[in-house]
Formats: C-alpha cells, structure tokens, sequence
C-alpha cells in the first residue's frame, strides 16, 4: 500500500489539513453565527495543522514614516512662510 503525501509550493506537507480547513471556513461565509457543532469542528481541524501552519504570519510594514515619492509626496520646498501655507495646498 502506497501513502501519498501532498505538499505545498514550497515542499511542506500537510496542505491537505489546510485545504480542509480553508474549505470549511468558505462554507460557513454565509453564516450570520456559528453554532456549538461549527465552532467544535474549526477547532478540531485547526488541531489537525502542522506547527508550521499555526505560526503567525508578518506582513512586512507598508507604511513610511515620510513619504517621499509619489503623488501626495512632501514638495522639496522646506521654508516656511507664514500664511502661505494654505495657499499651497
């Protein structure tokens, strides 16, 4: 007897675990709640997943503290003459 194990985009098994929960979670989009039977049955294939697919996932920041290019980026002009500011915007 042959056991085939699937695996993902970058060699990790275990995507069927997370294909069954992916595929669950989509059926219940529609649900305005869950009930007691629901939640067990999340829960019991979320205990399914491999430790790899329980970390969490960062994003990396898309933010910037100034932006610098762009449309709405800060004009080079850093003098600062009074009233003339919201003449410019």
């Amino acid at each position: 007897m042959c056991t085939q194990t699937s695996v993902g985009p970058q060699n990790i098994a275990g995507v069927e675990a997370v294909q069954r929960l992916a595929h669950y979670l989509v059926s219940l989009a529609g649900d305005d709640f869950l009930t007691t039977e629901q939640v067990a049955e999340v829960t019991r294939l979320w205990g399914q997943l491999d430790a790899y697919d329980k970390r969490r996932v960062r994003y990396p920041p898309r933010h910037q503290a100034r932006l610098s290019l762009g449309r709405f980026a800060r004009s080079k002009k850093t003098t600062v003459t009074p009233a003339t500011d919201s003449v410019r915007r």
